[in-house]
């Protein structure tokens, strides 16, 4: 029988949710992301939550600016800080603060507008000014002193200090549609073309004819003829929207798998044909497929030229490089998603296919190819160009090329340039084409030359184990045409580091190396300043558990470049810069201090030296409060009541020798909150104290059988009284791409541990080998071997916090027993967390008490062919590591005793699909094994919803409080 109820459970968790957030300032729990830095005016733009009336933060976004026109060095007058916070947070909490102001909070629907406001958005706060209200921003783009931001299906259009307009979508002569000649009066987006009909090639020129008060007129040009069928009341996606041509007055976008174009005014034309070609209905333009977008970051498949170069014979002339892509040949996977659907009425469910190409099935094709047309919208004839590399493909000339991951515009805008990757992963090109060898299909045909497409490779590398695509990368400004200069990162050397490349045509490349040394430049976007040869860079040069900026020459002479850190120790960091105004945006944290945001200049130095921060010019983004705050009465009365009317929640721990009857209390830390040790007995909650107190971890280091330093993180349980040991829980997620480790503060995953500290367990994590930012040698652990050597790390992490002692504390009588009790470990994790918690059940059941498993991989020939190729091979050439590594081939060794084995994963994940819990529990009721299963209908790969959080949350700590 359970020594806890679920309903005392769910109150304890409820409970501790909301006391926790009320621990915290609003700063701490909002989302601020997406800087953009205007040098000129001296602003910077960014995204934050909006507030209610209530002072709580709302799910919505809002798009706010900060002035830093007239940064002082006067000091701040507000009270000092706890003795406790880091001295570099007192001085700063004495820094000038920039007020935050929404950049705009309405928008305009113009009065000729024909879409029904009032049906798609919220009530009108002025209805006789066409005014209405702002409900939240995804995202958004500032060129010059133009902006675009989008809302839902919505996209609105601004200059900067006015009130922005929705982006209408004219109603019939509007509207421009590429449609087959007897498809005139049905958008492609409704119909599919019927198979008799002459569908145009999408290669062709087109050109655009509107119609004139819905009369016809077929006027068309190699087969492709205009039909007026957009109807404004459907109000169709417009995804990915741009700004971009000429003069960065026009919209790209996706809809239906083409580039489309609009106005300000809202006149559209279709750019692309993808959606027409009646034999490839998976064909698309200016998208990026599922393995793109997860396993290689590219979210996007088209880019503007710049508008700089955008000139053709005088003639203004708009151009999209983009990508046409197939999937034709991937599987499909249908994922049925729960509406309102029942066992008797099934038919209410929705069952989507989906294209997810497996490890060892036929992945999309995709074919760079241009666009281009003249800036005549909305005259009434608009000639489109589609062009393409008719001579041979990047596939024609590198048949060995499976991925293009990276790709765009040359800044001369007279060449594009592309990032391709082999099947394995092991061998890597950067190619640059000129625009010139881009030609239509007519030009191809009247072409009397037969010759080769011309690519120049400028960086190419192989790797016997994989090669990481990154961000790190940076092209100058280039004063011939003839000669190209570029920084790139590479792991050649065994570690991420930055290399300079200069190249002419037809000879061999220049190439310095910026940076070496056994640390690594992380995967995140350079910042160059090209007037003064100064590049700025991410990286875990001083210690591997914190991010930095650096900054040093790409264009000196000294065999030994010099590098100067910017940011204080002490701190994680991430930036947004702009370099020539010499500001950038701070965001950092540590384990104990949540986020702070500052404003840095630069200042620049004669003889060549690298630029410092003034620090007399440094401004807040926010002001920093004391963690001592006012927490809501009504969410203390509440709370209070919840957490007095049922009983005490509580682990149990291991006894100790010799029990102590006494409350001690720990204020040695030098973390932002005081942290109460307490024994049981005294019924002492950590929210009973005077102030919000939140137990502080600590980051502990051990050198593992191979002589490798690994890191972890130790919290000790709230009622932690020495002598005593405790039940531990090992969150691990243990796969490459991530680490969990790191001295900055994650409030999502802080409150995971925190939780298992309220309910009385210790908690470990660890980083072990095969984890990013530590070399190629250290994430290679892995290779060719996933699930198979993991665990050794995380096991010996356990013993050395064991036989170490860490975080414990003496008895009064001298005596130091291990703060965690190694008979009663559980394990969990979420993805690739789940399948290694999973498998460290399976394969050392003695090790772990009990397993909980979110979204588990269970079988690597599921998984997605990137991902699991790069670590694994393919199938046929690995059969023994795609064996070993399922969970499948260790089922009958999970152990034989109930309650230790609980799976949890949503229906509808899109990511790790739920045919992997499917197999899995088939093969656990063969072998009649225990086991409990929840599954979540809603849910994708993430808990998305509030509601199934908590009930995640209570059923695994129902599991951990009553069986562990």
């Amino acid at each position: 029988m359970s020594k806890y109820n679920w309903d005392q459970i769910r109150t304890q968790v409820k409970a501790f949710r909301a006391r926790t957030h009320a621990s915290y300032p609003l700063h701490a729990l909002a989302t601020v992301k997406d800087f953009h830095i205007d040098g000129v005016h001296r602003k910077v733009y960014f995204l934050s939550n909006n507030q209610a009336i209530d002072g709580t933060l709302t799910r919505h976004l809002t798009l706010y600016q900060v002035d830093y026109h007239d940064i002082g060095s006067s000091c701040d007058d507000r009270s000092p800080l706890g003795s406790q916070q880091h001295p570099y947070i007192q001085a700063l909490s004495k820094c000038p603060v920039l007020e935050w102001s929404p950049v705009f909070s309405q928008y305009l629907v113009p009065s000729e507008s024909n879409i029904p406001v009032d049906a798609v958005f919220p009530s009108p706060s002025d209805v006789s000014s066409g005014l209405y209200p702002i409900e939240s921003v995804a995202h958004y783009q500032v060129v010059e002193d133009q902006i675009l931001f989008c809302s839902g299906n919505a996209v609105y259009l601004g200059t900067l200090g006015q009130i922005p307009i929705l982006l209408q979508q004219q109603q019939n002569s509007s509207s421009a549609t590429l449609t087959p000649p007897v498809m005139q009066q049905g958008s492609p987006s409704e119909s599919p073309p019927s198979p008799n009909m002459n569908v145009p090639s999408p290669k062709h020129h087109a050109t655009y004819t509107r119609q004139q008060n819905g009369s016809s007129n077929n006027n068309s040009s190699s087969n492709n003829t205009l039909g007026s069928t957009y109807n404004a009341f459907q109000y169709p996606v417009r995804n990915d929207a741009k700004l971009g041509g000429v003069n960065n007055n026009l919209i790209a976008f996706v809809r239906n798998r083409d580039i489309w174009v609009a106005t300000t005014e809202g006149y559209e034309i279709q750019l692309t044909t993808s959606s027409l070609q009646r034999d490839d209905p998976t064909l698309s333009s200016g998208t990026s497929e599922h393995v793109m977008q997860e396993e290689f970051q590219r979210y996007t498949g088209y880019y503007w030229a710049p508008s700089s170069s955008s000139t053709h014979h005088h003639h203004p002339i708009n151009r999209i490089l983009y990508l046409e892509t197939s999937e034709k040949n991937v599987d499909v996977v249908v994922i049925v998603k729960p509406k309102y659907g029942t066992a008797i009425h099934p038919e209410h469910n929705a069952a989507e296919p989906v294209r997810y190409p497996r490890a060892g099935t036929p992945n999309a094709v995709s074919d760079l190819q241009i666009v281009e047309f003249k800036s005549v919208i909305p005259e009434t004839t608009t000639t489109i160009v589609r062009k393409r590399l008719w001579h041979g493909s990047i596939k024609d000339v590198f048949p060995w090329c499976e991925y293009i991951v990276r790709f765009g515009w040359l800044p001369d805008g007279q060449s594009v340039w592309a990032q391709i990757l082999s099947r394995d992963q092991k061998h890597m090109a950067v190619l640059r084409v000129s625009c010139d060898q881009f030609i239509t299909e007519s030009e191809y045909q009247q072409s009397m030359q037969q010759y080769t497409t011309q690519f120049e490779i400028l960086w190419e590398e192989t790797s016997p184990i994989w090669i990481n695509v990154a961000d790190a990368f940076y092209f100058l400004q280039s004063s011939t045409s003839d000669c190209i200069e570029f920084i790139w990162h590479s792991e050649q050397s065994g570690f991420r580091h930055l290399y300079h490349v200069s190249k002419r045509s037809s000879t061999i490349s220049s190439i310095t190396q910026l940076t070496s040394g056994d640390w690594c430049v992380t995967d995140h976007p350079i910042y160059v300043d090209e007037q003064r040869h100064l590049v700025y860079f991410m990286a875990r040069k001083d210690t591997p558990l914190e991010s930095h900026l650096y900054v040093t020459h790409y264009h000196h002479h000294h065999d030994q470049l010099p590098i100067s850190r910017l940011t204080r120790l002490g701190f994680s960091h991430s930036i947004a810069m702009d370099t020539s105004a010499g500001v950038f945006i701070d965001c950092f944290s540590s384990l104990h201090h949540t986020q702070t945001i500052t404003l840095q200049q630069l200042e620049y130095h004669d003889n060549n030296q690298l630029p410092t921060v003034a620090e007399d010019r440094t401004a807040l983004v926010f002001a920093i409060p004391n963690m001592k705050q006012e927490v809501p009465c009504w969410m203390v009365e509440e709370n209070e009541h919840n957490l007095r009317s049922s009983p005490q929640v509580l682990a149990t721990p291991t006894p100790p020798d010799n029990s102590e009857q006494q409350r001690r209390r720990h204020s040695s830390m030098s973390g932002s909150f005081e942290y109460w040790h307490a024994l049981k007995s005294s019924h002492c909650d950590m929210y009973d104290a005077d102030t919000q107190s939140v137990p502080a971890g600590e980051i502990f280091s051990f050198i593992n059988s191979d002589g490798i330093r690994l890191y972890g993180y130790l919290y000790k349980p709230r009622y932690y009284e020495p002598g005593t040991s405790y039940p531990t829980i090992l969150y691990i997620y243990g796969g490459p791409k991530t680490q969990m480790v790191t001295n900055d503060f994650r409030l999502a995953r802080l409150q995971r541990y925190l939780m298992s500290v309220h309910f009385g367990f210790a908690v470990v994590v660890i980083d072990g080998r095969g984890s990013s930012d530590r070399g190629l040698a250290f994430e290679s652990h892995i290779h060719r071997r996933l699930g198979t050597v993991e665990m050794n790390d995380q096991i010996e992490g356990l013993l050395h916090v064991h036989d170490a002692k860490v975080g414990a504390e003496a008895t009064l009588d001298g005596r130091v027993v291990s703060v965690i009790d190694l008979d009663r470990v559980g394990i969990t994790g979420w993805s690739y967390g789940g399948y290694l918690s999973l498998m460290g059940l399976a394969q050392r059941p003695d090790v772990f008490k009990m397993a909980i498993a979110g979204a588990p991989v269970t079988q690597w020939e599921l998984y997605d062919s990137a991902y699991t190729e790069r670590y694994l091979g393919l199938p046929e050439t690995n059969r023994d590591g795609y064996k070993a590594g399922s969970v499948l081939h260790w089922v009958d060794r999970f152990p034989d005793s109930e309650h230790r084995l609980l799976i949890a994963h949503g229906l509808i994940d899109e990511n790790v699909h739920f045919v992997n819990t499917e197999v899995l529990v088939s093969k656990l009721v063969k072998h009649n094994k225990p086991h409990y299963l929840q599954v979540y209908p809603t849910e994708k790969h993430g808990l998305r919803h509030a509601s199934v959080n908590e009930h995640f949350e209570t059923l695994s700590f129902f599991w951990f409080v009553n069986y562990l």
